[in-house]
Order: structure tokens, then sequence, then C-alpha cells
């Protein structure tokens, strides 16, 4: 085990440097940041000097290597805009979008569970079919454009919930609903296939010829050996819901890193950018070790030599 979770992380390791390289590259293809802190009448000489006192005037390879020597010491760099440090701006916001992905993921489960399950024991029923046109729908409904109708309906015309910012729990209900259906559709999917498979095996049948109850051999037998898949499933959904988070909490006006971010791409703040991008990417990487793990729990023939 680990050796297991050693090779883990230096694989975890190396995807967030691949990621960091990436993400370094393609926000200096967005164009120079200097042109949007200095004003239009700016002279090329204060041009020249800005973009040396922010070190844009070295070589990228230069800029990287710096900027590697600082990230390994915990120093992500200083934001263009705010005048902050980079990491310190992302992790002020980080509750705010883990608390809305937390109930985004928590409505994902409420929702894909108990329809997943349904669909697989009620097969080509009418549950079924209206089962899978749930999915299929949430799963091709824009986010942002289920969003505007959310706040449309339930903001605008009924006026049971607010449409905007932040504050209650009431506050977090529809930007979670708009980040959670995609992932409750593809999730209750995933189970309908991996339970029906399940109840295939010879160990349901022999479970079903000694008597036991339905709801015995679903909950009992078929539903802990179904998980594996849905897990790994899950753990995906965890990274596209914070991922999503960015839409949505633009579209709700949200104070979370994906709005930060949004306004960064939008400023060429590189630090801010890079910053939120590296967090998401040790996130999603310590997710899928969790995962991993998981598997030896929820099955005992898994073994990580």
């Amino acid at each position: 085990m680990l050796s297991f979770l050693v090779r883990r992380l230096i694989h975890s390791t190396a995807v967030v440097v691949g990621v960091s390289l990436l993400v370094f590259v393609l926000m200096r293809l967005t164009g120079d940041p200097v042109l949007l802190l200095l004003p239009s009448n700016a002279t090329p000489q204060q041009i020249a000097d800005l973009r040396h006192e922010l070190g844009l005037d070295q070589p990228i390879w230069a800029q990287y290597l710096q900027f590697l020597a600082h990230a390994v010491r915990g120093d992500f760099g200083v934001s263009f805009r705010n005048n902050q440090p980079a990491m310190a701006l992302v992790l002020d916001r980080m509750p705010a979008t883990l608390q809305l992905t937390g109930v985004a993921f928590a409505i994902t489960i409420l929702i894909s569970v108990p329809i997943g399950i349904l669909s697989a024991t009620h097969r080509d029923s009418v549950a079924d079919a209206l089962g899978r046109a749930l999915a299929l729908l949430g799963q091709a409904v824009p986010s942002f454009w289920l969003g505007i109708m959310l706040i449309l309906l339930f903001a605008v015309i009924l006026r049971w919930l607010p449409p905007f910012g932040t504050g209650g729990p009431e506050h977090l209900i529809l930007p979670g609903i708009t980040l959670g259906t995609y992932s409750a559709a593809v999730t209750s999917r995933m189970l309908r296939s991996s339970l029906l498979e399940v109840f295939g095996a010879d160990y349901i049948r022999t479970a079903r010829a000694k008597g036991l109850s339905e709801r015995a051999v679903v909950y009992g037998h078929a539903l802990r050996n179904a998980a594996l898949p849905v897990v790994t499933i899950l753990g995906l959904q965890v990274g596209a819901l914070l991922g999503g988070a960015v839409v949505t909490e633009y579209v709700f006006s949200y104070p979370g890193m994906g709005r930060l971010v949004l306004q960064a791409i939008g400023n060429r703040d590189f630090a801010v950018v890079q910053a939120f991008v590296i967090l998401m990417a040790l996130i999603i990487g310590g997710i899928n070790i969790l995962v991993d793990l998981l598997y030896a729990i929820l099955d005992p023939r898994v073994k990580y030599q």
C-alpha cells in the first residue's frame, strides 16, 4: 500500500508540474497584461519599465523556471490587479466554492442514487423510461441556460429564492441545483448500467434462489458490488463540479474562486489564474488517490501491491 501511495504521489506531482507549464504558456499567449495596467496614453518607455518591473521582459523559459523556484516555497506570485499574493486571493474564495460544490455533490447523490436504483430494478418500465429521459435531459441542458431559467422561475416569477449573491442556505439552492444537475444525470446512468450488469451475476441469482427479499438482494448484495464504477464517476464529478463552478458562480454572481478566476482571465492576471489551476490540480489529484483507496474498502478483492 505504501509503495502504491508513493507511486501515485509521484505521478500526481508530475501531472501538477505539467499543468503548471501548460497554463503558464497559455496565459502568456493571451496578450500583454501591461497594456491593461497602464493608461492608453502611456509612453513606450513606461510600458518597457513596467514589463521589466514585473519580469515579463525575460524569456518565457526563464520566467517559468523562476515561477517554479518560488512555487515550491509556496509563493505563486503577486496579483497584477490587486497587488496581493495570488494564492491568498484564491484561498480566500475557496470556502465559498467548496460550500457550493458540497451542496451540488449532495444534490447529485440525492437525485442520482434513487433514480439509478429505480431504473435498474424496474427495467423497461415507465419509471425506467422516465429516469433515462431525465438523465438525458440533464446532460443535454447547458448549465448557464438552466441557471438563468431557475432564476427566472423561482426568483423573478415565484419570488421564493434569492437570485444572486451569498448569505444564508437559501442562496445555495439554485446554484447548487444548476451545478449538480449534469453530475446527477451522469451518475444515475452509470449506476443503472452497473446494477443491471451485477443483476446478471451468479451470486445474485443464488441470493434470490435462497428466498431473500428483493430489497435485501439489491441493497445487501448488488449495490455494494455495483458501487466501484459509480465511485470512479463520483470522483471525476467532484473535479467537474469544481470546474463547472466557474460558470455557475458567474451566472449567480457568487463570490467564489470561479468568479475570481474569470475576472483574472479578463484582466490577464497571470498569477491568480496559475494559482487557481494548480490548486485545482492538487485537489483533483488528491481525490483520485482517495478514490483508489476506496476501491479496497468497497471490494476486499482489490489489493495494492
